[in-house]
């Protein structure tokens, strides 16, 4: 978050406006659009690929995802709306599809076949 951000967010009326402005249904289905129409420039998606494996390089903000999450799955209500999320995108066939050959696919590549195998060995001993 950059400097200016955080001065913004800071300002405790104007935070309650970004609020606001973010519960807008109208508001967020024109974010919605504009987020999918920036993901289907290629050029933005390589840079947002390279920016979030440089990330996930970093120890330390490994570490902190993780604590962040094991915490999140400590509480009943997420385990219990992600266990809702779960069930119902396996009800749609198209997604189950789509997942079955994306599934396919990376187990025609040798590398990741070698990776899992190799993942699931160090597990069992």
């Amino acid at each position: 978050m950059s400097e200016l951000q955080k001065k913004t967010w800071e300002n405790p009326e104007r935070r309650e406006k970004m609020k606001k402005l973010c519960e807008d249904p109208e508001h967020r289905k024109k974010l919605s659009e504009s987020r999918k129409k920036e993901w289907e420039n290629p050029e933005h998606r390589e840079k947002m690929s390279e920016s979030r494996k440089k990330l996930w390089d970093d120890p330390v903000f490994k570490e902190k995802m993780s604590e962040s999450h094991k915490k999140m799955w400590e509480n009943p209500e997420y385990r219990e709306k992600m266990s809702e999320l779960s069930k119902k995108m396996w009800e749609d066939p198209e997604h189950r599809e789509n997942l079955s050959e994306k599934l396919k696919k990376a187990w025609e590549n040798p590398e990741h076949k070698e990776k899992v195998s190799k993942r699931i060995k160090d597990q069992s001993s």
